[in-house]
């Protein structure tokens, strides 16, 4: 019964702080929900989520010096946890810092596109579809979490900095991190309205994708056996986004209801279309679906477009969707807790 009041109240939390955040524009309500959400996934018991025990096993090393024998993350993170260590010896303590980066960075950004989105919408598409994962794949999601954030220096032609970004997160975090190089070649889309200096910048980085590609291949080797045999079990919940993402552009489209914010809206629509494709993949390849993730994690702002531009008529039809797609895999996760989050406690209890 815990388990269910503690995620059920911080579901309907998250979305009145929302709501609020978005109706006074103070982002201190957003805040509010960041923290609240980071309490619960840091101060969770080793228990909860199916990676958190072996991260524990893994802090005590790098605690106690034994860098070399903490098998399967990057040394960037290594020496990261070991500086944290310094500040507090406790895994919790880890727990805490990583849950704030990675809430902090989605949540932020998705406070970005609350001109177009409804915020309230992508915080509870976050919650349902990805903080549950945070509690388990916690260094890819700390990744993800910051790449999403920084995805705004691209609308500002920043690219240098972008990359600058990538190679940190590559190093410190997670090597899947260089999938954000997509990021790059999917602002092609947005040529007509690039300037001078971004096209030059794009033009020059098409000379670099040689040697990018061999970093790339090279770094992303030890996943090859992934694709080595194909387990085809695919599920029904994919299929229907990609059918509603269809059906909503058409209609959107057909009603121009796009016509503000079009470059951001686009790009939007290619980074969740795209998270879509790739997360299909792991119907067929193990863990190859988390690759996706990285574009996936548009989904709540893509949502959030579709709801706030839609006509009455449309959004009573695009809310009952919603409500389903998301219903369900909320009602999956507190009956099935596939991501090890169920039951929930605290360290404490």
């Amino acid at each position: 019964m815990q388990t269910y009041i503690i995620y059920i109240g911080l579901l309907i939390s998250i979305w009145l702080l929302a709501k609020i955040a978005d109706k006074k524009n103070k982002k201190a309500f957003l805040i509010l929900a960041i923290i609240i959400l980071s309490f619960v996934a840091g101060f969770r018991a080793y228990s909860v989520g199916i990676d958190t025990i072996n991260y524990d096993n893994k802090f005590s090393l790098i605690a106690n010096g034994d860098l070399e024998y903490a098998y399967g993350l990057e040394e960037g993170f290594k020496y990261l946890c070991l500086v944290l260590l310094k500040i507090c010896n406790s895994s919790t303590f880890l727990f805490v810092i990583f849950a704030t980066i990675t809430n902090a960075c989605v949540l932020l950004r998705m406070w970005d596109f609350r001109h177009m989105s409804s915020l309230g919408c992508m915080v509870v598409c976050y919650y349902i579809g990805f903080y549950f994962m945070t509690m388990n794949v916690m260094r890819q999601f700390c990744a993800i979490a910051i790449l999403f954030y920084f995805t705004r220096l691209l609308s500002q032609g920043k690219y240098f900095k972008y990359c600058a970004v990538i190679a940190i997160t590559t190093l410190c975090f997670h090597q899947s991190a260089l999938i954000g190089l997509a990021f790059l070649v999917l602002e092609i889309f947005n040529w007509k309205t690039l300037s001078r200096k971004q096209k030059r910048i794009l033009i020059f980085g098409l000379f670099l994708i040689p040697f990018a590609s061999v970093i790339v291949f090279s770094t992303f080797e030890e996943y090859q056996h992934y694709f080595s045999s194909m387990d085809l079990d695919v599920g029904f919940m994919l299929p229907l986004k990609i059918i509603f993402f269809m059906v909503t552009v058409i209609l959107s489209g057909a009603k121009n209801k796009f016509k503000n914010n079009n470059n951001e809206t686009l790009s939007v629509s290619l980074y969740y279309l795209l998270g879509l494709l790739i997360t299909c993949l792991g119907y067929a390849f193990t863990f190859m679906d988390r690759i996706g993730w990285y574009f996936y994690i548009f989904e709540g702002v893509y949502m959030g477009i579709v709801l706030r531009n839609a006509s009455k008529s449309n959004k009573i039809f695009y809310s009952f969707c919603l409500l389903f797609l998301m219903g369900y895999s909320f009602v999956n996760i507190l009956m099935n807790g596939s991501q090890g989050v169920i039951p929930y406690s605290f360290i404490w209890n």
